[in-house]
């Protein structure tokens, strides 16, 4: 077997000894273009298939509205409203400050009502005055059916889902009502209760 000639690489010119007469490239510089022609191969098989190439291995699903398990975006509007008060800050209605604000006293709104379309554009961060305005809820407490009154049992039109008395009297004498005594519980075990007897 001869020994070849000392070749220059094509890609880099440094001097190398081939393995055969068609080498034209040194070892380090064959290891990249064979990877390099591996991923052409494949990133072209992958778009014959209409799959997203150069996104790496098991990422091709897309996002948003093109992934295979997107539903309205709703997770990312619960992203969004859990980080609304501390970007946005401010009511867009009555520019109250909602940084401090607890839990039920702000809410992300849809503004076209519709609760399907989570597109960014369509949220706005409310406090909780202005979203019940928006949504009209007073509307909701003009249906309520007449009730009795727990103290005099005088019929009474609610004005609230909890009002239970027909007028502030009968909440006041409600309330000055006293409790039912404590029932005491005799033990036969212990000699600090009295025994029944």
């Amino acid at each position: 077997m001869t020994k070849l000639k000392n070749k220059n690489c094509e890609q880099c010119r440094a001097t190398y000894t081939p393995a055969g007469r068609a080498q034209r490239f040194c070892s380090a510089c064959g290891k990249i273009r064979a990877a390099d022609s591996v991923k052409r191969r494949s990133d072209a098989y992958r778009a014959r298939r209409g799959q997203r190439v150069g996104v790496g291995s098991g990422n091709a699903q897309g996002h948003g509205k093109e992934h295979h398990s997107y539903k309205n975006g709703i997770k990312s509007f619960h992203a969004f409203s859990g980080s609304a008060r501390q970007t946005i800050r401010f009511c867009e209605r009555c520019a109250k400050d909602l940084l401090t604000a607890r839990f039920g006293e702000w809410a992300v709104h849809h503004r076209d009502h519709d609760r399907a379309n989570n597109d960014p554009s369509n949220w706005s961060l409310l406090c909780k005055r202005c979203h019940q305005r928006e949504h009209e809820c007073w509307l909701a407490l003009r249906n309520l059916k007449p009730r009795r009154c727990a103290v005099c049992a005088s019929e009474y039109a609610p004005t609230g889902p909890r009002q239970l008395y027909c007028s502030t009297e009968c909440r006041a004498s409600a309330q000055r009502t006293p409790a039912p005594p404590e029932t005491v519980y005799f033990s036969p075990y212990r000699d600090d209760i009295p025994k029944a007897a």
